[in-house]
């Protein structure tokens, strides 16, 4: 029975809810009885199922293809048909319907390897015909056929279908009607009456008739003839009093003429006329010499619309509509007259007269819109179908339909911003205004008591004037548009509310997103009403989407002017009156104590991924689980809008002018995106001044063990061999990662990353056994012993014998060396190992081969991507800190000189990068020495050390890190640099050698200008050391980090830095002792 549901499903999916008791009732299957058995106010998915209980409890199976035979000859306006001719000598045509559907089952059986399905009935003077072969694979509607015999004629009339099937019918249909050829009319169309009327010469009209003989020869609208008038006569028009007979008389003959080229009857609805010309060249007296050529000039034309020629044929009657209309608008005298008396003057596009209109604009469809939108947004109890359609008309104007690339540009785009240009510069985002805010400010008719009410239709209504509004946002006019939308709190917050409601949140969301990223500073919250209330009414998906805002809200970078300079964010802050909205944002969300449970209950979801046997790339996998999403979409053109299961910013019309469906593309395009945005926004949440707390909650809510079994639902590069087929998207090369996991993997990395660093509950990452092991490496660990893993809470640990931080690091080691995903790799391993320097930690990962591993990747490849190499060179420096065992493994690795040095030449090279991992090598070198290890010793054992410990290559690798700096360059990648050059400094006073850094820095690089453009090293210097001090020394500013990773405490960071930048130029302990002065230098 899985095929008659399928087709049960099917038949209620295309039929309106008020016409599925009809349908049933004609099909005649179902008693009296079994039709109360069915809830017709139900969905239409438990429509479909109860009728499918039923239809299986009474064994009905091909009677359920009656139906859906039924439901097609009662709406054939849902598929596209074509006119067949059957050619030949004397094609057999006199079939009836039982005699047709035993000698196609007699030929079709043979010939199919699955079930033939065949239904044939009477209908509207022609026989009918359902085909549906069964074979292993599941229903699709696209292989279900129906075509139509018209007897005693050489006419059928096929719908569209797979060309396989196509050639397969075909040849069976010529042998029934005994015919020699099947030839495709170049007749086809939604509207199967019409083009029945046409095949048939019943109802053709005027010069139409020589469409169906002379398509190829002649141009089809050559009038050649008067018609005769048939039917029904003209109703008698009643004429006005006040009417000349001129006008009468112009009427008339108007009428005359359309009447004695098209008939009085109504045309038959053809959605596209086309045809083609082929001329000769006539010349000109310009270019004479075109008559001369012998090839023709080819041409096509064509016309579309729901009704060519009825369209045609009122388009007249149309225009002089429209003359009615502006004759009757008050003259700009008499409008400056009243002004100018007492002010009521001009106030809208809708008052002005035609003529001044187009004198304004050169788009007359633009005043037009404007100005029915405006009766419209005035307007008590309008008519919502009108005001739809104007709505989609609008739309239409500002979306491109032309399949193409997203560089791609075309003059389809410049007609979008002219439209769009005119349509602001006219005060059509006022009058868009006023329509949405329709129903908030008036009191609506029928609820009076109520100050907002929203029906249905309305908020379809304001779904599609929000959609208008964001692609509005997209022109040249954006800022102006979304100005204007940010000029009121009321509107905000009105449109804050839309995300309630099913049919607006996406289009609400799109467009508080792009007027929040509009603005300079951020959103406060606060300034949304009773937000808690409405994320509480949000379903998870409108939650998800919501989080599209919040990442706007929360960001860190949308509270800066100046997105990378440290030097003018340091500026920014401590400028009067700037507040960090970012953490107020932050402070009031993490208030609402259902957000964070809902959010990670949304990111751990394991069901969204698609997986497919036998398929080894996500990528194959996605497209497979989007073929399959797309298929149960009607294929089939619906004829009026789907308002039923309208979704903003998903229902969209496929073509200008086409009615508004669910589009598949944008709802997969939805769903994907979703868990990318809710896992952002748990990243952000860390980031701020709240993050510990975020941790602790995040811990409690086990989202590391969530994380984790998410962890195994990703494909990653290494897994897709070299002899595995794989899907490769258009334009991109076979060694490109694309898929639509890409930004959730890297989201997912991020969020650990953030979890981890400096975190209380990094150990959360292991699972149980794991965690015994570390215990036993830490009892041995002695100074480095941790103190607080058996306070451990091991319910919110990893499940399984793995834990999360070994799956990464495996497959870290597996990833080739030029996938993108190592540096998100890397920095969640490195994150882990931040903080207090874990012995136990750096061991652990050294059993499972990591150091050797990223040691080895550096030295035996060429690694050209900067934040490869830089995250690389971070985690070694964390894995090597203060760990004697780790300095030996590197040596294991850099066995030969060549190796050795090919690695200090890629540290020497990449500076900015390597710089952690030298700070690292100081940093060990002193805590070697305070623990009483033998530096000559030391040096023999270890190369690395041996290295370090040359005063010159020290002196070196300082001069290197000053010069590369300066604050006006300095950003969050590269301040790290100057905090290493402390670390030297730091050492070397507290060994009272501080002055012989200094007069060597001096004495080797003073005259050597510097290529940031400073006056010398030294003056550059210590204006990076002024600006340290302003950065690190500010209230709200954690140092904890700096301490904990270095081991040395902040008050002697701060002691050291003010001793190097002190104003007594006698002390040999400051920089300034040693600066000479520089004639127009700069002055401290």
């Amino acid at each position: 029975m899985d095929l008659e549901k399928s087709v049960i499903r099917r038949v209620v999916s295309k039929c309106r809810a008020r016409d599925i008791e009809s349908l049933l009732k004609k099909w005649g299957w179902l008693t009296d009885g079994d039709m109360k058995k069915i809830n017709f106010r139900a969905s239409k998915r438990v429509i479909a199922s109860q009728i499918s209980d039923i239809c299986k409890a009474k064994g009905l199976r091909e009677e359920v293809g009656d139906l859906d035979l039924l439901c097609t000859q009662l709406n054939s306006f849902g598929l596209k048909w074509t006119v067949l001719k059957l050619k030949g000598s004397q094609p057999k045509t006199d079939f009836d319907p039982l005699e047709i559907q035993d000698r196609l089952l007699g030929l079709l059986e043979p010939e199919c390897h699955g079930e033939v399905h065949l239904n044939v009935k009477s209908f509207g003077g022609a026989t009918w015909v359902r085909l549906y072969i069964k074979d292993d694979a599941p229903f699709r509607a696209t292989d279900t056929v129906y075509f139509l015999s018209y007897p005693h004629t050489p006419i059928l009339i096929t719908c569209r279908m797979k060309v396989k099937i196509r050639d397969l019918l075909y040849s069976v249909l010529l042998e029934i009607f005994q015919a020699e050829e099947i030839k495709e009319l170049q007749l086809t169309g939604h509207h199967l009456p019409s083009l029945a009327d046409l095949a048939l010469q019943q109802n053709a009209q005027g010069p139409f008739q020589k469409y169906r003989d002379l398509m190829e020869e002649e141009n089809p609208l050559v009038r050649s003839r008067l018609l005769k008038k048939t039917g029904t006569a003209p109703e008698e028009i009643v004429w006005e009093s006040r009417l000349t007979d001129e006008n009468k008389e112009q009427k008339e003959r108007r009428q005359e003429k359309l009447d004695g080229t098209f008939g009085i009857s109504t045309q038959p609805t053809l959605e596209k006329l086309e045809y083609k010309l082929n001329l000769r060249f006539r010349g000109t007296t310009f270019a004479p010499a075109l008559k001369d050529r012998k090839d023709l000039f080819r041409c096509r034309v064509k016309f579309e619309g729901p009704s060519v020629l009825e369209g045609t044929k009122n388009l007249e009657m149309s225009l002089w509509h429209r003359f009615e209309r502006g004759v009757k608008r008050k003259s700009v005298f008499h409008a400056h007259e009243d002004w100018q008396y007492h002010g009521g003057g001009f106030k809208r596009l809708s008052q002005l007269p035609d003529h001044l209109v187009e004198m304004v604009s050169k788009k007359r469809d633009v005043p037009d819109i404007i100005r029915e939108l405006d009766d419209f947004s005035v307007c008590l109890g309008f008519d919502n179908d009108q005001c739809l359609a104007v709505l989609k008309r609008l739309l239409g104007k500002l979306m491109n339909f032309e399949p193409r690339r997203s560089h791609d540009e075309g003059p389809q785009d410049e007609e979008q911003e002219q439209f769009a240009h005119a349509f602001c510069e006219l005060g059509g985002v006022e009058v868009l205004l006023r329509l949405l805010m329709f129903g908030s400010i008036l009191p609506h008719i029928a609820r009076a008591n109520k100050v907002i009410w929203e029906s249905e239709r309305m908020l379809r209504i304001k779904s599609i004037v929000l959609e208008i509004m964001t692609k509005l946002t997209t022109t040249s006019v954006g800022d102006q548009v979304t100005s204007k939308l940010l000029e009121s709190d009321d509107v905000l917050n009105y449109v804050f509310s839309l995300l309630a409601h099913q049919k607006t949140f996406i289009n609400a969301c799109q467009l508080i997103e792009d007027m929040l990223q509009s603005r300079k500073d951020v959103l406060d919250l606060h300034r949304i009403n009773n937000l808690r209330t409405l994320l509480n009414c949000l379903d998870d998906t409108q939650l998800a989407n919501f989080c599209r805002i919040l990442a706007v809200a929360i960001s860190d970078l949308d509270i800066y002017e100046n997105k990378s300079s440290l030097y003018a964010q340091n500026k920014q802050k401590r400028s009067k009156g700037f507040v960090n909205l970012r953490d107020i944002n932050q402070e009031l969300l993490l208030g609402i104590p259902e957000l964070l449970p809902r959010l990670v209950k949304i990111a751990i979801n394991k069901d969204y991924t698609p997986r497919y046997r036998g398929m080894v790339s996500e990528l194959d996998c996605w497209m497979e689980w989007i073929e399959n999403q797309m298929a149960e979409e009607v294929f089939e053109q619906q004829t009026t809008d789907d308002f039923e299961d309208f979704t903003g910013g998903i229902s969209e019309p496929s073509a200008e002018g086409g009615h508004m469906m669910v589009q598949q593309g944008l709802k997969i395009t939805e769903e994907l995106v979703q868990r990318v945005e809710v896992v952002y926004v748990l990243g952000l949440f860390l980031l701020g001044k709240h993050r510990k707390k975020v941790q602790r909650k995040l811990a409690d809510l086990k989202l590391a063990p969530g994380l984790s079994d998410l962890f195994d639902q990703f494909i990653w590069k290494y897994q897709v061999g070299r002899h595995h087929s794989r899907h490769r998207l258009r334009g991109h090369n076979a060694a490109c990662e694309c898929s639509p996991e890409v930004a959730l993997k890297i989201q997912f990395l991020r969020l650990v990353h953030s979890f981890c660093d400096h975190s209380d509950y990094k150990h959360l990452l292991l699972s149980k056994n794991e965690l015994s092991e570390v215990k036993r490496i830490n009892a041995k660990a002695g100074t480095l012993a941790l103190k607080n893993l058996d306070t451990i809470n091991k319910q919110l640990m990893c499940r399984g014998s793995k834990g999360l931080l070994t799956k990464i690091v495996e497959v870290m080691k597996k990833e080739p060396t030029t996938s993108t995903f190592r540096f998100w790799l890397a920095r969640a391993v490195e994150s882990y190992l931040r903080g207090d320097t874990s012995y136990c930690d750096q061991i652990f990962l050294m059993r499972r081969g990591l150091l050797q591993h990223v040691a080895s990747n550096i030295v035996e490849h060429e690694i050209r991507h900067k934040e490869i190499l830089q995250s690389s060179f971070d985690l070694l420096g964390e894995l090597i800190k203060f760990n004697w065992e780790a300095f030996k493994t590197f040596d294991s690795v850099l066995t030969t000189q060549s190796k050795f040095e090919k690695f200090v030449t890629t540290v020497n090279r990449n500076m900015v990068d390597s710089n952690m991992f030298i700070r690292s090598l100081v940093l060990s070198l002193e805590h070697f020495r305070s623990e009483g290890k033998d530096t000559e010793m030391d040096k023999k054992e270890s190369k690395l050390m041996a290295y370090i410990c040359d005063f010159s290559r020290q002196l070196d690798y300082l001069y290197k890190l000053i010069t590369i700096i300066s604050v006006q360059n300095l950003t969050q990648e590269n301040v790290s640099c100057l905090n290493t050059t402390l670390v030297f400094l730091m050492f070397a006073n507290k060994k009272n050698q501080l002055p012989r850094y200094l007069q060597a820095l001096r004495d080797e690089k003073e005259n050597m200008a510097d290529v940031t453009g400073a006056g010398s090293i030294l003056q550059n210097f210590r204006d990076l050391l002024v600006f340290w001090q302003d950065h690190y020394l500010h209230k709200d500013k954690d140092c904890s980090a700096l301490e904990k990773s270095s081991r040395i405490s902040f008050s002697y960071w701060k002691k050291t830095v003010s001793m190097l930048v002190g104003e007594e130029k006698s002390d040999p302990n400051t920089v300034l002792y040693y600066i000479n002065p520089i004639p127009g230098g700069r002055t401290n």
